[in-house]
């Protein structure tokens, strides 16, 4: 994927929501299709058959939630790719770039206006779920990017991959009144997304000897194996948004391992 190299001249360009994400996390057009395909289309998915709003309305609460997430999570990233490097077992330099206080505090201010704004337009900003699940989000990025022992750190990062999947969808849940489905979505994150990512990430910190993880059919063997469980999840909230997120993670795998020498 063709990117602009990221220099001291042209960094503040990282001010924009997302662009950061995508810079120090997306090295390749696969990166950034495997991320929309097993992050954002399920999103989406579980927003159009939880929320019952249209598909494009569906659309614009996706967008709206994604931003609402990077504007918190991405000052966890910077936050990790400067100050959680000095007690990082496995430190790695995302952008090569020093992050200046002028830098920094744009990149904060602009992000906690637009969380504002959308919060304000999409008038969540006084909801007790929402409030508590971003406090909470909070917590953690604090708490992953000051805690100096590793095997606690897994604990931090299993709960902030969950927040990761289902933040995005909370906003559309909360202003169609569907509360009870949040406890759906984060259940089927943790089955669906978290578990894999979990293991990938004991994997990177040399906590864990797996190397039938870097299979080209793991994954697929992966949501098949907790099949059960999201079809409990299905009948226990009579609602077939699990089904469909599931046949859609099968569907990625069987066309990723066709198109699997291309890539």
């Amino acid at each position: 994927m063709l990117k602009l190299s990221i220099t001291d001249s042209n960094k503040y360009i990282l001010w924009v929501p997302y662009l950061y994400t995508f810079y120090s996390r997306t090295n390749s057009v696969r990166d950034f299709v495997v991320n929309a395909a097993t992050s954002w289309v399920p999103a989406f998915i579980l927003i159009l058959v939880l929320s019952g709003l249209s598909f494009l309305d569906s659309i614009v609460f996706f967008i709206s939630g994604y931003v609402l997430f990077l504007c918190v999570y991405e000052i966890g990233y910077v936050a990790n790719d400067s100050y959680g490097l000095i007690h990082d077992e496995t430190p790695r330099d995302r952008l090569g770039v020093s992050p200046t206080k002028g830098f920094l505090s744009g990149f904060v201010i602009v992000r906690l206006f637009v969380f504002l704004l959308l919060s304000l337009k999409l008038n969540i900003l006084h909801d007790y779920v929402f409030v508590t699940a971003y406090s909470a989000l909070i917590l953690l990025l604090v708490a992953h990017n000051t805690l100096r022992r590793v095997e606690i750190k897994f604990f931090t990062f299993f709960q902030l991959s969950l927040f990761r999947y289902s933040l995005p969808v909370v906003p559309a849940l909360v202003v169609e009144s569907e509360l009870p489905s949040v406890e759906l979505v984060f259940l089927l994150a943790a089955a669906t997304f978290t578990l894999p990512r979990f293991i990938t990430y004991l994997d990177a910190k040399g906590r864990l000897d797996l190397p039938e993880r870097k299979l080209q059919g793991f994954l697929m063997k992966a949501y098949c194996a907790v099949t059960p469980i999201v079809i409990y999840l299905a009948v226990l909230h009579q609602s077939l948004a699990p089904v469909l997120v599931l046949i859609w993670l099968l569907f990625v795998q069987f066309v990723y391992r066709l198109a699997a020498p291309k890539w």
